[in-house]
This record gives C-alpha cells, structure tokens and sequence, in this order.
C-alpha cells in the first residue's frame, strides 16, 4: 500500500460536512462584521489630527525660543528720559522734612538696548563656543591625565620596592599636589607622613 492508496481511500471515506444551519450562522456572523466595518462613525477631524497638530506646535514654539532667543529674552530696564522728568517744577517741602538730593537716572538709549539684546547674544553664543572648546581640550586631555597618573603611581611603587622612601615620598606629594589627596591609593597615604618626618 503507498501513500497514493491511503489518500484515494482517504478521500472516499471523508464526506462529513457541517450541518447546515452552523454553516448559515457562521456565514451571517461574517457578512455583520464585515458591514459593521464600513457603518463605523468616522472620527471627526479634530479627533484625527489633535495629537499631531499638538506635537507640531510645541516644536514650533521650542525652535522658535531656541533659534530667536533675542524675541523672548527681556533686555534690560533703563531709566526713563531726563527730558520726561520736568524739573521747572518746585517741590515744597514741610518744615520737618529734609530735601533728599535728586537722583537724576541715565537717560533712554534705544540704540544700547538693542545693543545690549545684540551683546547677550553674541555673548551666549561665545560662552557656548567656549564651553564646547573646554569639553574637547578636557576631553584631548584625558589621556594624558590618565598616563601621568599611571606612570607617577608606577614609579612610586618601584621606588617602594627598591625600599627608598624619600623617593618614594616625594613623588607621593607630587602625585598629590597635582591631583588631590583622594585620587593617591590609600596605601600610599603612610609614604606623605614619612617625608614630614
């Protein structure tokens, strides 16, 4: 018997169906659902494209403030103009109180206000411009921190092994008057009270 036989028998012997009335529910259920598909109210426009019109806006105000700092940076308050402040007018003072010298406050610059607006901002971009150039020189110089501080650690524990000391002393208390006394081992910490002695 081969595998050609057992499927023609197969296919003689297999002639349930379904009753009828299960294939009809099962068919109705799907022609409901496929109909409740197309009947769904749609969302309303302000429903659909609330979330995004909301991302949108608040990046446009974030780029604005990042990009325009000099439209939402108050400049500095200055004094009102002399000529504002009439002084033809006598002031009559009380018997008891005393005349309190005038103050005359600087005058309006309209022409330094926004050259001050200018200077902060040329000033902030500056003092970003320096604190990226620091990052990069601290981070050029990192290697070279580590390696001094690797060599100097490396001579201080030669010069234990060799038993000297003073030597060993000394180059402890440069280890620690260029990087502090926290980054030295502590088991080195005996050798700066040795070199008091």
């Amino acid at each position: 018997m081969t595998d050609h036989d057992i499927d023609k028998l197969y296919k003689h012997q297999a002639t349930e169906q379904p009753p009828i009335a299960v294939d009809n529910k099962i068919t109705q259920l799907a022609q409901e659902s496929v109909k409740d598909t197309f009947t769904k109210k749609p969302l309303r426009l302000t429903q659909k494209y609330m979330p995004f019109t909301l991302a949108a806006s608040i990046g446009l105000v974030g780029l604005l403030v990042l990009n325009f700092p000099q439209y939402y940076t108050q400049a500095p308050m200055s004094a009102p103009d002399e000529a504002l402040i009439d002084q033809s007018i006598p002031v009559q003072l009380n018997d008891h109180e005393q005349a309190a010298p005038l103050l005359t406050p600087a005058p309006l610059q309209l022409k330094s206000t926004n050259k001050a607006i200018v200077n902060n901002e040329t000033r902030t971009s500056l003092e970003r411009k320096k604190m990226a150039e620091l990052q990069r020189s601290k981070r050029e110089i990192q290697p070279q921190i580590k390696l001094i501080k690797h060599t100097l650690l490396k001579k201080i524990a030669q010069q234990t092994t060799l038993n000297n000391t003073t030597k060993a002393a000394q180059l402890a208390q440069q280890y620690v008057d260029k990087f502090g006394l926290a980054q030295l081992p502590v088991k080195y910490h005996y050798l700066l009270d040795e070199q008091d002695k």
